[in-house]
């Protein structure tokens, strides 16, 4: 998802529905794949953690947000910058 804003080549899918958009390239930008009937993040079933610790829940991938960290550093290294989250 962030991803498409630094590569161009990702920004042809349509948030407006008048062309098909690319769910398994969005899901393999947010580190999430389908295995059958699972959704998966991080090699963990998120019906595993909805089970476990009951919705809503909040879950991250970590090797995607450092992924996109190195990401948005690079893009931005010949400014001087600080990548902060809240």
């Amino acid at each position: 998802m962030g991803e498409s804003l630094l590569n161009p080549e990702r920004r042809s899918l349509s948030r407006t529905g008048s062309t098909p958009v690319d769910t398994a390239a969005l899901f393999a930008d947010a580190g999430l794949e389908r295995r059958g009937a699972s959704l998966v993040l991080g090699d963990v079933r998120l019906s595993e953690i909805a089970e476990k610790v009951g919705t809503p829940t909040y879950a991250y991938n970590a090797a995607v947000i450092r992924r996109q960290y190195k990401m948005l550093d690079q893009a931005l290294a010949k400014l001087p910058h600080r990548v902060c989250f809240a």
